[in-house]
């Protein structure tokens, strides 16, 4: 693997686009950022709106949006293009540390320090199921049919329980 360039600051979160020509990172430093894969440069100016540490992105599947997490317990989706919001934020019971699409984009999963992970409908900017674990979330991911959810939940015994529930 070669190094072309790296990023600066404290990042703490990164996402190819579906066509693979750039990444999307978050950080410490409340913006997020476009990167230009081939050159390693900055594509735009940072994106701005989140008030707390951005601890997680994602491109959605067609590339079209972007979805960040934040410790300003809120979600917020992007167009990619001009750098803007797009409506207005899903908000979490606490900070929103894990971000997923669905393969459609239709459906968004979340997970925050408050051990509750949340499949989201963005557009009704409201969840339509949520669950409450035991342990503090550390990874979601939605099956490519949307059907099913995937969480991992950290034990500070070491092990690794994962979980997955049917998201209807």
């Amino acid at each position: 693997m070669q190094q072309r360039s790296s990023l600066e600051g404290s990042v703490n979160s990164v996402s190819f686009s579906s066509d693979g020509t750039r990444i999307v990172s978050s950080s410490h430093d409340r913006t997020v950022r476009l990167w230009d894969v081939a050159t390693g440069k900055p594509v735009s100016e940072p994106m701005e709106g989140h008030t707390g540490w951005v601890t997680s992105v994602s491109f959605s599947p067609d590339g079209g949006r972007i979805m960040t997490g934040s410790e300003d317990n809120t979600v917020r989706l992007w167009d990619p293009e001009s750098g803007k919001l797009v409506g207005e934020p899903l908000l979490g019971l606490d900070s929103v540390n894990l971000v997923s699409f669905s393969l459609d984009g239709t459906r968004i999963a979340t997970g925050s320090w408050d051990k509750t992970v949340r499949l989201w409908d963005p557009s009704a900017g409201k969840p339509v199921c949520e669950s409450t674990n035991s342990n503090y979330i550390t990874s979601v991911s939605l099956s490519p049919d949307g059907t099913h959810l995937a969480t991992i939940s950290y034990w500070c015994h070491g092990r690794v329980p994962v979980s997955v529930t049917p998201s209807n």
